[in-house]
């Protein structure tokens, strides 16, 4: 099984450099190949050998940046390039700002390879983490579609393992969505047919909730206020008036944004 970590960035170097790509480094079963794409602006040629150091042998490859499109686009060009290089089975997404334990990759693939075929998803448990504590919350055993209107229970960025040819089959990400990315993926995935879904019973990645200044997690970005009204918009005639009343609350509680009258 060929593995590729994709990495989309605005880009935060220090980030990159000090916490993503270093626990890629670490994986004891390592990344075939880790795709990095900027999506405001592009890596300086110093950038570029930092971020190669960072990953020692591991093989980088660096895009072009996409401009002003997000990071739904920045994903987007990175799943191309790995058709285009080929070979790519599963995909494991990581935020520039997350980390994954040591034992990750190796975990997500022991539990595809479990099923026969393999298993087209692996979700593994994602940590909370937001102002140095961590908010508690126990690994996935099952999932729906219906799961993720309300909020998402645990299925996000960093945790994202994924085979291309499903990612690609399904369009990929929603271009021009600037955030819940992850609930309205897991919808898109969820409602295929026969998907295949293992799950690992571990928590095995972090995701540093709302740590940078510029991240879409942020309380009150506006990055999240937009997109929270557009999933909100795409997705409402499938909520229940409690799974709306819900998403509000969430909404309100985590980022202190009302879906319902926000732009």
């Amino acid at each position: 099984m060929k593995i590729a970590a994709l990495i989309a960035t605005r880009p935060r170097m220090h980030s990159l450099l000090a916490t993503s790509l270093p626990s890629i480094a670490r994986q004891v079963r390592a990344p075939d190949i880790v795709v990095v794409v900027p999506d405001s602006r592009p890596l300086s040629c110093t950038e570029q050998l930092q971020c190669e150091m960072a990953l020692n042998s591991i093989p980088l490859k660096v895009l072009s940046h996409v401009g002003k499109a997000g990071v739904a686009a920045a994903w987007n060009r990175g799943l191309d390039e790995l058709a285009r290089l080929g070979g790519t089975d599963h995909v494991a997404l990581i935020d520039d700002d997350d980390e994954w334990d040591n034992d990750h990759l190796f975990t997500c693939e022991t539990a595809a390879r479990k099923m026969t075929p393999s298993a087209q998803v692996v979700i593994s448990g994602l940590r909370i983490v937001r102002d140095g504590r961590e908010i508690p919350r126990e690994p996935l055993t099952a999932l729906r579609a219906e799961d993720f209107l309300a909020g998402n229970p645990g299925w996000q960025g960093s945790n994202t393992f994924i085979a291309l040819d499903l990612l690609r089959s399904i369009g990929g990400f929603t271009t021009g969505l600037r955030s819940a990315n992850d609930r309205d993926l897991a919808i898109r995935v969820l409602d295929q047919p026969g998907v295949r879904i293992a799950y690992t019973h571990r928590m095995t990645a972090t995701w540093h909730l709302g740590s940078q200044a510029d991240s879409i997690s942020r309380y009150g970005s506006e990055d999240k206020r937009h997109g929270l009204s557009q999933f909100h918009r795409m997705y409402s005639h499938r909520m229940t008036p409690q799974i709306r009343q819900q998403a509000v609350r969430r909404a309100v509680e985590l980022f202190g944004i009302d879906p319902e009258s926000s732009p």
